[in-house]
């Protein structure tokens, strides 16, 4: 089988993702076609990909920007950040759950989240801890 080392944007199981299947690694990335994310998103900590299963290794800047209708996100043990503005105006969001593996999150990574209710971070409730991530969120 001949693996390619060029990344390639693919839909699997609803999500968009970067996959780069030599290095079996896949980002999350925004949706395709006009067609946002809507109601409970579960990322998976892999993903396969013509038979090699992928890492998934981040959420990209803006991947869910603007998904009104997304109204909570369970994020898979292994992602490691979150980028800018990757949930920026979700306002249906009202849960996230976040696992110990992130280590980064962007500015601005869950700005004007306006119906956040519940962010867990590493098994423990937010208390915005970090400023700047959250712009008029956590009600």
């Amino acid at each position: 089988m001949t693996v390619s080392a060029f990344a390639v944007e693919v839909e699997i199981d609803g999500l968009w993702y970067n996959v780069i299947s030599k290095v079996k690694e896949a980002k999350v990335i925004q949706y395709k076609n006009d067609v946002k994310y809507s109601g409970d998103i579960v990322i998976p900590a892999t993903v396969q990909y013509n038979g090699v299963a992928c890492n998934v290794i981040s959420i990209e800047d803006y991947a869910f920007d603007g998904c009104s209708d997304l109204t909570s996100v369970v994020i898979g043990d292994g992602v490691a950040s979150i980028g800018q503005g990757a949930f920026a105006g979700c306002n249906g969001l009202s849960n996230i759950v976040i696992p110990n593996s992130v280590t980064f999150i962007d500015e601005s990574a869950f700005g004007s989240c306006t119906g956040l209710k519940s962010v867990i971070i590493n098994h423990r409730k937010w208390h915005n801890e970090y400023w700047g991530v959250c712009v008029q969120c956590l009600h």
